[in-house]
């Protein structure tokens, strides 16, 4: 039995990707009207950049030059290194770096991200490799803060928090009022469960009140972290000012729209929603589709086809799981998880479909052990590992693993899970007793939290371990599952049910005259 798929609270946080990505999505457009004098470090570091492009006349200087500017916010300083590498031309320079030539030189025009299928690897080489590049590009350059940050992101992708942490902080000192730096540092701090800190970071921005990305950052982070949010009226103002298109309005709408249905303002939490739809990005698409979902009870039916905004994974992946999609809603989540590998949420929502409704425990498998290089420590991914392990029959890593799981902490519905995995191992070892007394354990445990879909999973997975000894009595707790499911009305408790059926009709078919007890 896998972690139980809840129903989240959701926070429109900042998404935390590299630079050129995060350039290519648009989310580093200037809203500001009046630009901020540079700092003294920063403009020192665009002298030493363009000099060193102007001896060299190389694409590395030329890239170095490029990203600094666009850190700065006076991207003209790079013209000349934009134009340099539109003349070397693709053969010669990377599709990213050209990306950003364009944008330094006034066109906006972007790649189309498609939706991609990949099966999820280790991912350590090739960041292993990033990480080597950036701390040797560091070392000539060691005021850029767009690398600094980079060089955080990977090192959160692998694992290696300390050296992330570390990272992001000298990134923020050198550049503390740019955007980039400021989400992403942001990002990097709740990932590292550090709430206080990154509150802090967005809370004390200069630009809190005329840059609606970091408004909407401050009032995303405050929600996850459980704190007042400080800029709801600068972020209203700013809505309701005509200064900012409606892109770069979108997740401050967004933010605002989840405010207000935690206080139960329906009415204004269904306008800004509106709001946040008129150009969304991906993030702010999958709040929407989140919320549309009949969360907190609002009536409003998102189609993600009905916009076009590049990397809708996390969108598509829910979209698609509502309508019992299995397939698109895997390959959905694959992508998701690419787009955001350091994060655990991704990783345990592909596992559990794969794992638990397609029944591919081998590719579940190699999805958890990714997500477990960020987050070791994460209950559900740890769990549905032990999970894959139980259902290939490897017990003696089954069990290792649930002891590993039993010293983490977890939701409520925690030991349910783990005394469900110790059934199904019972009844792999041909002990139905001790399956019967754990799964027993598991649905007893689930009764007295009130928590209907462990208790339905439980059961589940009991009737089907349980048709092996005595078809009768796993008939009993399939229909008692089948009656909380008619309650639920979800697409994912009717598949794991009708998986139940399933086997129950193949060993009817094995074997006519099964005794019925």
């Amino acid at each position: 039995m896998t972690a139980i798929l809840e129903e989240k609270d959701r926070n429109i946080v900042p998404r935390w990707r590299d630079f050129t990505t995060t350039v290519e999505l648009q989310e580093l457009t200037q809203p500001v009207s009046r630009r901020k004098p540079l700092d003294r470090v920063r403009e020192q570091n665009i002298e030493v950049q363009h000099i060193a492009f102007e001896e060299n006349k190389s694409l590395s200087f030329a890239g170095d030059l490029i990203s600094a500017a666009l850190v700065s916010g006076n991207s003209t300083v790079a013209n000349s290194a934009a134009e340099f590498v539109l003349n070397e031309g693709a053969e010669n320079s990377s599709e990213a770096l050209l990306t950003l030539a364009k944008r330094i030189l006034g066109n906006p025009k972007l790649p189309t991200f498609e939706l991609v299928s990949a099966t999820v690897g280790s991912g350590q080489h090739t960041s292993s490799r990033q990480i080597a590049e950036l701390r040797c590009s560091l070392r000539n350059a060691p005021h850029d803060a767009i690398q600094w940050m980079d060089l955080a992101y990977l090192f959160a992708i692998n694992g290696l928090n300390a050296k992330a942490e570390r990272a992001a902080r000298i990134a923020h000192k050198i550049a503390p009022s740019n955007r980039f730096i400021l989400r992403s540092s942001a990002r990097c701090f709740l990932h590292l469960q550090d709430f206080k800190e990154a509150h802090r970071i967005v809370r004390r921005s200069p630009n809190i009140s005329n840059d609606p990305w970091i408004a909407a950052a401050e009032i995303a982070v405050a929600s996850a972290a459980g704190y007042p949010p400080f800029s709801v009226r600068e972020g209203r103002g700013m809505m309701s000012s005509d200064r900012f298109p409606n892109h770069d309005l979108s997740e401050l709408a967004s933010a605002l729209s989840t405010l207000d249905l935690k206080s139960g303002s329906i009415g204004k939490a269904r306008k800004w929603l509106r709001q946040s739809l008129r150009a969304p990005n991906e993030n702010s698409l999958a709040q929407a589709k989140w919320i549309s979902r009949g969360i907190f009870g609002v009536p409003m039916d998102v189609k993600v086809a009905d916009y076009v905004v590049p990397r809708p994974y996390e969108a598509r992946a829910f979209e698609a799981f509502v309508k019992g999609d299995w397939s698109l809603s895997a390959k959905c989540a694959v992508s998701w998880f690419e787009d955001q590998p350091f994060s655990s949420r991704p990783a345990e929502f592909a596992s559990y479909i794969i794992g638990s409704l397609i029944e591919d425990h081998w590719e579940s498998e190699r999805i958890v052990k990714r997500g477990l290089i960020a987050s070791p420590d994460d209950f559900g991914l740890n769990v549905n590992l032990a999970f894959d392990y139980v259902s290939t029959r490897r017990l003696i890593e089954a069990k290792a693993q649930l002891v590993k799981c039993r010293q983490l902490q977890g939701p409520e519905w925690a030991s349910a899970v783990i005394l469900a995995n110790y059934g199904l191992i019972a009844y792999q070892e041909k002990d139905p007793v001790a399956g019967r007394i754990f799964y027993g354990e598991a649905v007893t445990e689930a009764e007295s939290l009130k928590d209907k879909k462990t208790l339905l999973s439980a059961l589940v997975y009991f009737a089907r371990a349980e048709m092996e000894y005595d078809l009768e009595n796993a008939d009993n707790y399939l229909r008692r599952a089948e009656a909380l499911a008619k309650d639920q009305h979800k697409a994912d408790t009717e598949r794991l049910i009708n998986l139940a059926k399933d086997k129950r009709n193949a060993i009817l078919g094995r074997n006519l005259s099964f005794p019925i007890k």
